[in-house]
Formats: C-alpha cells, structure tokens, sequence
C-alpha cells in the first residue's frame, strides 16, 4: 500500500466548489479498482488548509495502472481548475499504525 497526500490552500469563495469536485472525484477513483481508500480533510486551525489521503494498492497501481487506464483523464479535469491551489502532492510508505490496543509496525 502507499498513501498519497496532496496539501491544498483553497480560498473561502471556492471551498464548496473544491467539496463539490471531490464528491465527483469519488467515482473515477472508485471505478480505477486501484484505490482503498480516500480522504478529504480540512484544517481547524487555518480553515483555508485541506489535505487529500489516498490510499493506493501499489505506487504502480497509481503511476501504472491508473494514470494509463480510462478514468485518468476524467479524474485529472475535475482537479484541474484547483491545480493553482496544489502546495504539495507526494507519496508515502507507511511504516506504523497506531491502534486502541498498541503499537503496530507495518514494516
């Protein structure tokens, strides 16, 4: 598995524009058969702040298979008028979890 977080900075006038995308961004992703999961969160604290967590099955299910399958190019348009909003988009290897019960390392 790898994560995937995009950090945002959206202004107050296009937020619900943003949420909007992002519930229509839902189905591409869905129908990629390469996600497991997906998030979209904003900031308390500085409410102009939002992050996207995508979990992806492999970094080549997402640089591979979805970037070269169908629902790319439909997923990439609905971002597209918030790409000059994009602070940073990388991915991750989790490494540990933690639990209710303990600590669980995952690598």
């Amino acid at each position: 598995m790898i994560i995937e977080y995009s950090r945002y900075t959206i202004p107050a006038d296009r937020v619900d524009q943003f949420t909007t995308m992002w519930r229509s961004a839902r189905e591409p992703l869905r129908l990629s058969g390469h996600v497991l999961s997906c998030e979209v969160s904003q900031c308390v604290e500085v409410p102009s702040n939002w992050t996207v967590r995508i979990e992806w099955d492999s970094l080549s299910g997402h640089t591979e298979g979805f970037r070269r399958g169908s629902q790319c190019d439909t997923y990439y348009q609905l971002l597209k008028p918030f790409a000059e909003y994009l602070l940073e988009h990388r991915h991750y290897e989790q490494h540990m979890e933690f639990g209710d019960e303990a600590l669980m390392l995952t690598a």
